[in-house]
């Protein structure tokens, strides 16, 4: 057991210097390629289309409308819950100065939502807050950012899983 516990230190401290000297090459900047291209009427898309974005964070099941009913014979409003949790492609895109991020929860979540000009360089910060089961729509206005591809993610937290997905957008201004 000791020597199990003194080996396994010693691997890590040896993987750490490893990793440590080649610390100071300089890495690529990844960067975002495709979009899938949609007009300013809606998120469905027109033209090419990136097999890689805008997915489905959880499998999509029916979900009946549910009404508020009570023990008496009245019904109160019909609310939609939408079928599944996803985001939508980004419209227009390409976009000019702004556009418009759309997703629907079916139930209520935290959520936070960035734009990304690279995996690791938040942009903006577009939601971050808990929010009640529905469809939801964000208008970005872009006039302040470069032209080039953009990633919006989306973060789903959701009792011990977080649903993850995202989709890019070109900003041509």
């Amino acid at each position: 057991m000791k020597h199990s516990i003194i080996l396994t230190y010693f691997l890590l401290i040896s993987t750490f210097s490893f990793s440590c000297k080649n610390n100071n090459t300089i890495q690529p900047e990844i960067t975002f390629e495709g979009i899938t291209e949609t007009s300013d009427k809606g998120p469905e898309p027109i033209g090419n289309i990136d097999p890689d974005d805008w997915k489905a964070m959880m499998n999509c099941s029916s979900i009946p409308k549910i009404g508020n009913i009570n023990n008496s014979d009245t019904v109160g409003p019909v609310v939609t819950i939408p079928k599944c949790t996803k985001i939508y492609p980004v419209y227009p895109n390409p976009a000019n100065k702004s556009f418009a991020v759309n997703f629907s929860l079916n139930e209520a979540d935290s959520v936070f939502v960035t734009l990304n000009s690279s995996p690791s360089n938040v942009v903006k910060e577009l939601v971050k807050q808990r929010l009640m089961a529905g469809a939801y729509s964000i208008t970005v206005n872009g006039s302040d950012l470069s032209p080039g591809i953009y990633r919006i993610y989306i973060f789903v937290y959701r009792a011990s899983d977080v649903l993850t997905s995202y989709g890019d957008v070109k900003l041509i201004n």
